[in-house]
């Protein structure tokens, strides 16, 4: 397996952000197994770390949809294992195409009275 460098690859080195909305829903499958399957729409800004591009162009904002699915599986004590991924499209003349999976687990723990109120 070759590593190929940014330089190598004629791609430069960039940092991203995708700030976005999101809409989603939680369903309980059975007692310990949950499914949320969700969208999000936003925008994704690229920042280019290259000393040959021009500098009006180091920085690129961007469409970006996905699609987003997690299972959550309660093992008790208020811990649960997540499973999940995401699959995004940056909406760029030549398109992105992004997948990511996660693997995780969670501490669920009650909220203080005065944090909900002032939430609400």
């Amino acid at each position: 397996m070759s590593n190929i460098s940014a330089c190598q690859s004629g791609q430069p080195d960039y940092a991203s952000h995708f700030i976005f909305l999101g809409w989603g829903l939680e369903r309980k499958l059975n007692s310990k197994l949950h499914i949320y399957s969700g969208l999000r729409i936003g925008n994704y800004y690229m920042n280019f770390d290259d000393d040959f591009i021009y500098p009006t162009l180091k920085s690129e904002s961007e469409l970006g949809l996905g699609i987003k699915t997690r299972f959550r599986y309660d093992v008790g004590h208020n811990f649960s294992i997540i499973l999940g991924g995401e699959y995004r499209i940056i909406y760029t003349h030549q398109r992105i195409y992004l997948s990511s999976a996660v693997v995780g687990v969670s501490k669920s723990f009650d909220c203080p009275k005065w944090l909900r109120e002032f939430l609400l």
